[in-house]
């Protein structure tokens, strides 16, 4: 789909999943008063999670794992 590294791309990501937690953490969503507004709390989400952090970060690396050992091969 792109043509960049797939370490640029990964931390490209986890960047991009972290900014979407701190929005949570912050309460984003209702800062700017669309806490009634479904679509927006669907996309940007409710709730802030550590769990969420951990998972992101763990999924980064299964991903940078399989891509190491599918260069190998």
């Amino acid at each position: 789909f792109l043509k960049i590294p797939v370490l640029t791309a990964a931390m490209g990501v986890l960047v991009f999943a972290y900014f979407i937690e701190l929005l949570q953490y912050l309460e984003f969503v209702k800062w700017i008063g669309l806490e009634e507004n479904q679509m927006a709390n669907v996309v940007l989400g409710n709730y802030f999670e550590w769990a969420d952090m951990l998972a992101y970060t763990l999924g980064i690396l299964f991903v940078l794992g399989v891509e190491k050992l599918n260069s190998r091969y």
